[in-house]
């Protein structure tokens, strides 16, 4: 890495002037990055820029984190102070801190196409590799040779995030096994338990959350306003209307729709909770034949330049801990030891154990309070997420972009969006302490919890974790794959039955009706229903569970690792 130079003489003086454009300075920057962010990949770098001192360059490139199952890349722009090594060689004799290589950081207006915009909200720098652009269906020829699947809006519309993901992903799973185009509402509804307001919340744009760009890559979709106006446009424009079938009930499964020949299927979600659930569709033999995209399925790269930002303020270099309270934390029932063992002089006397002592530490928390982390202070380097508040302020590059995306009006930074950001910055941490398994011997699901192996009949085992829920019902989850059972929504979603078929299997459904029915305690005939509503319905008739049922083993899970 040798700096040109007559004679191969080494002259301090002259050099101590540095040429940023010399390929040799780029070398050692590469140099310098490769050994000092070891979870980093770097993809590409531009030619380094005067600094503002005779002696310093800045430089910008675009990495990835290894951690990261995406292929995006994020970007980080230096200031590098230089001194000249053996053999006249230039070496880094300083980097300064995340993103303070401003020279080198490009000005751009923004080219960030989407539906609407306003000019008077237009963000100096945006990231260019952000294309929310909503995809036109062209032509009226191309509209009437397209064949789409079309879900009217259902009872999922206010519910949490996870059932909304888990119908939406029905739903388009659902088209790419009928090979159709599914037609998008960009607009939802967030669920109260995310808001500060404590108010379910509509209104809300997809490309606040999720990754519109990719899933237009991944996925044949349409964004349902376009769609619409296409529509009305062919029909007032043709004698011919398009053909569409409409679809009144989730019980006409995909396999009955796969060899329909209309252009568009419409699905009408109109009957009562809970079946205008979405997920229903995808529910008894359809989920043999539709598989969810879950690829398909990214955090906002808005939401992930923030967490890029965090942990590069912080040198990709911290340790950090997942304290859980709340709710969790007040229910003593459940959680008999979960406040004590998050207290904050618990949280040292273990974080010692686990932690060294003055090392950067983020911690991802839901406890409101901001003061209530001071005593790790006087161990630790503490990071808490309003640390960064400056990163969704009205002068945030992300303030200005989501409202271009509204239309000019301020998007809040909401409950889900804290929580997605606090999950990535945890995840890139080099040491990660759990607030379960780590910190308390509570369990995650509460302290009423079994796990229950089941023997198919059919040379097959598989484990099911039942928990109390507050006394209300059960919630079950496959302990295999992780996979839920039923998404059905609060308040009614832990309430299940319990059910023995022909072949001695445990099989779980939701209750289609009566929910809060009582229980059924006679007979052991077919299809016999045992309501687990309660503490005392539940432990009446596990026992007939156990005694005509394939069941191995219910141990409390406190005594299983999982």
């Amino acid at each position: 890495m040798n700096n040109s130079n007559s004679n191969n003489d080494c002259d301090a003086d002259e050099l101590s002037v540095v040429n940023c454009s010399d390929p040799n300075v780029l070398l050692a920057i590469q140099s310098f990055n490769l050994n000092t962010f070891k979870s980093l990949v770097f993809l590409d770098y531009r030619s380094p820029v005067n600094g503002s001192k005779p002696n310093e360059c800045d430089a910008v490139w675009r990495f990835r984190n290894k951690k990261e199952k995406s292929w995006r890349k994020y970007r980080d722009f230096r200031r590098f102070t230089f001194r000249i090594g053996d053999n006249c060689t230039y070496k880094v004799d300083h980097a300064g801190r995340w993103h303070s290589g401003v020279n080198a950081r490009q000005i751009r207006r923004a080219v960030n196409a989407t539906r609407r915009t306003n000019p008077r909200f237009v963000p100096a720098v945006v990231d260019d590799d952000i294309n929310d652009t909503i995809p036109t269906l062209g032509s009226d020829s191309k509209f009437r040779n397209g064949r789409y699947l079309y879900y009217s809006r259902g009872g999922d519309y206010c519910k949490g995030m996870n059932q909304h993901l888990w119908s939406f992903l029905c739903g388009l799973g659902e088209a790419m096994f009928l090979n159709r185009t599914f037609v998008m509402d960009l607009s939802f509804c967030l669920s109260a338990s995310y808001n500060p307001s404590n108010k379910d919340e509509e209104g809300k744009d997809f490309r606040f959350y999720f990754d519109f760009e990719h899933l237009k890559e991944v996925a044949s979709i349409v964004e349902e306003g376009e769609f619409m106006r296409d529509w009305k446009k062919w029909n007032r424009g043709h004698k011919k209307k398009l053909p569409a079938r409409k679809v009144k009930t989730y019980k006409v499964t995909p396999m009955q729709l796969q060899k329909d020949k209309s252009t568009i299927i419409w699905r009408q979600f109109d009957a009562p909770e809970p079946d205008n659930y979405w997920y229903r569709v995808c529910e008894g033999q359809a989920a043999n034949y539709i598989q969810r995209p879950w690829h398909a399925i990214w955090k906002s790269k808005r939401l992930m330049n923030i967490v890029s930002e965090i942990a590069g303020r912080m040198d990709w270099d911290f340790d950090a801990v997942h304290v859980v309270r709340g709710e969790k934390a007040q229910n003593k029932e459940l959680w008999p030891h979960l406040d004590a063992d998050t207290s904050p002089d618990s949280l040292l006397w273990k974080l010692k154990t686990m932690v060294q002592p003055w090392r950067n530490l983020y911690i991802a928390t839901n406890e409101p309070f901001y003061n209530y982390f001071d005593k790790i202070r006087s161990q630790y380097k503490v990071h808490l997420l309003d640390d960064y508040k400056e990163l969704w302020s009205n002068t945030s590059e992300w303030y200005n972009e989501t409202m271009n995306l509204n239309d000019g009006r301020p998007v809040e930074f909401d409950g889900y969006m804290r929580v997605a950001v606090d999950t990535e910055v945890l995840y890139r941490a080099k040491t990660r302490v759990e607030t379960f398994y780590n910190l308390t011997s509570d369990c995650k699901d509460g302290a009423s919890t079994w796990l229950m192996s089941v023997d198919s009949g059919r040379g097959m085992v598989s484990t099911w974790l039942m928990s109390v829920d507050s006394g209300r019902g059960k919630t079950l989850q496959n302990m295999d794959d992780n996979s839920p059972i039923s998404a059905c929504d609060q308040p009614f979603r832990e309430f299940f039955i319990l059910m023995i078929d022909r072949q001695n299997e445990i099989v779980f459904a939701p209750a289609s009706s009566g929910w809060l029915c009582p229980c059924v305690n006679s007979g052991t005939e077919h299809n016999q229903a045992l309501k687990a509503n309660g503490d005392n319905c539940f432990k009446e008739n596990l026992s007939k569970a156990l005694e005509h049922s394939n069941v191995i083993d219910i141990i409390p899970r406190q005594n299983h690792v999982v």
